[in-house]
C-alpha cells in the first residue's frame, strides 16, 4: 500500500504544477520552478515543482529531507533537464553536488543568499544544474 504522504504530496505537486502553467503563476512563491527530466529507470517523462536560486546561468535547489524523497537520485551523473522559471523554460545539465566540491560551495552559497533563513541539514542533498546559454 502507498504511503498517505506520497499521495498527499503528488496531488500538492500536480496542482502547483498547474498554476505555474497559468498567468496566476504569481499567486505561488516567485522562487518555486518546475524541474523536468527524464527518470534514469523508468524512462518517463518526470515534473516536480521545485523551490530554487539562480545566478549566472546556474540554478541551485535544495533537497530538503532527501530520504524521504528520490528523485535526487537520477542526477548522480550529470543528466539533461528542463527548468521552466516565469513562463520560460531553460535547457540545462543537472548533477548532485557533492558536499566539499566547488559546485557544492557555489550552489549553497547561491541558495543560501537567496534564502536568508535556510539552512542545510545533515541528510539534505543539493541539485545543480548549469543552463545553457
Amino acid at each position: 500500500m502507498a504511503h498517505p504522504r506520497k499521495h498527499r504530496m503528488a496531488a500538492v505537486n500536480r496542482i502547483v504544477l498547474a498554476v505555474l502553467h497559468t498567468p496566476l503563476r504569481f499567486l505561488l512563491d516567485p522562487g518555486i520552478c518546475e524541474l523536468s527530466y527524464t527518470g534514469k529507470r523508468t524512462g518517463k517523462t518526470i515534473r516536480l515543482p521545485v523551490i530554487y536560486a539562480q545566478d549566472d546561468g546556474t540554478v541551485a535547489v535544495l533537497v530538503g529531507d532527501a530520504g524521504h524523497k528520490t528523485w535526487w537520485r537520477n542526477f548522480s551523473l550529470p543528466r539533461p533537464v528542463d527548468v521552466r522559471i516565469k513562463a520560460a523554460t531553460h535547457h540545462g545539465t543537472a548533477v548532485l553536488a557533492r558536499a566539499g566540491s566547488d559546485e557544492f560551495a557555489w550552489g549553497l552559497s547561491l541558495y543560501t543568499r537567496r534564502f536568508r533563513d535556510m539552512s542545510f541539514e545533515p541528510g539534505d542533498r543539493l541539485v545543480v544544474i548549469k543552463l545553457q546559454r
